[in-house]
């Protein structure tokens, strides 16, 4: 018995048109998977925080180095790396990074603090001279090398529990350190 042709070539238009959804449901879903990888690759907490810390670092060795007139450094210089840090430090309060890293900042409040520090000081590093009197430099220092090792705290819970968050749901992790 012989089919029709209209009829083979509505089975053949239906399958074809069932095959290009097929392939579309699967471009849609490899796409949304690689948008999800390219997002998780920029929201890694570890990198933050260790990049937080080291241009905390970099800040500190440039405002020392501009405190003893190092001929090389310049108000300009300080005033680059205050900004860089600054940008970092507001990169902790935003997004899905910033929401991770202060579910570990709770107690401690350490991203605030460092803040704050930057806040009450940060005409003195805009206006930053060489002519300015030693005890600013001195005072300004003195108040960024005490949160140098509170902000070194985030960095090590958040690069051990992070993972230990991923593998047990509901892990209570602080930076206190306290479970």
């Amino acid at each position: 018995m012989r089919i029709p042709i209209g009829i083979t070539g509505g089975l053949t238009a239906v399958a074809m048109l069932g095959l290009m959804l097929l392939a579309m449901l699967g471009f849609r879903a490899q796409e949304k998977d690689l948008t999800s990888l390219r997002a998780s690759s920029q929201e890694i907490i570890y990198w933050s925080t260790s990049q937080g810390e080291a241009e905390f670092g970099r800040f500190l060795g440039v405002l020392g180095r501009f405190s003893l007139n190092a001929p090389d450094v310049t108000a300009q210089d300080v005033n680059r790396r205050f900004d860089i840090l600054w940008s970092r430090i507001e990169l902790f309060r935003q997004g899905t990074v910033g929401r991770r890293i202060q579910t570990y900042d709770t107690e401690l409040n350490v991203i605030q603090s460092l803040r704050d520090i930057m806040a009450r000081h940060e005409s003195a590093i805009v206006n930053i001279s060489h002519g300015d009197p030693v005890e600013v430099h001195q005072q300004i220092l003195a108040d960024f090398v005490a949160a140098a090792e509170k902000l070194r705290i985030p960095g090590h819970p958040v690069a051990h529990s992070n993972n230990i968050r991923s593998a047990i749901p509901g892990y209570p992790v602080t930076l206190a350190g306290r479970c």
